[in-house]
């Protein structure tokens, strides 16, 4: 972002002449909503999907499909409490954390 421009635009504002008379919710209203302005113009927004339209190539529909029951054995550990529930999550878990890092080792080769 543009940290400079927007640190010149906020001395250029009149803080003497906008807040005065106003009380302390109105004075951080007005001031949330010139900081709000300022960030919409000198910070650029970024697309959640960062990587493009690349993504993880690595996470195959096979990987989607582990990590799926892993959630479904965590939701019924958590409802059930039982131990044994928890042991299988529990083995879920790596399972599906040693499937992510092998494809993800497969598609860096």
């Amino acid at each position: 972002g543009d940290y400079e421009g927007m640190r010149g635009e906020l001395a250029k504002v009149n803080w003497k002449g906008t807040l005065p008379g106003m009380k302390v919710e109105q004075q951080w209203q007005e001031f949330l909503g010139i900081i709000q302005k300022m960030q919409v113009h000198f910070i650029p927004k970024r697309n959640k999907d960062s990587k493009g339209s690349k993504g993880r190539q690595w996470v195959t529909r096979e990987v989607k499909d582990i990590i799926k029951i892993k959630e479904k054995m965590y939701n019924i550990a958590k409802i059930s409490g039982k131990p044994d529930d928890w042991e299988s999550f529990k083995e879920q878990q790596r399972v599906t954390k040693k499937t992510l890092q092998e494809e993800k080792m497969k598609y860096e080769r």
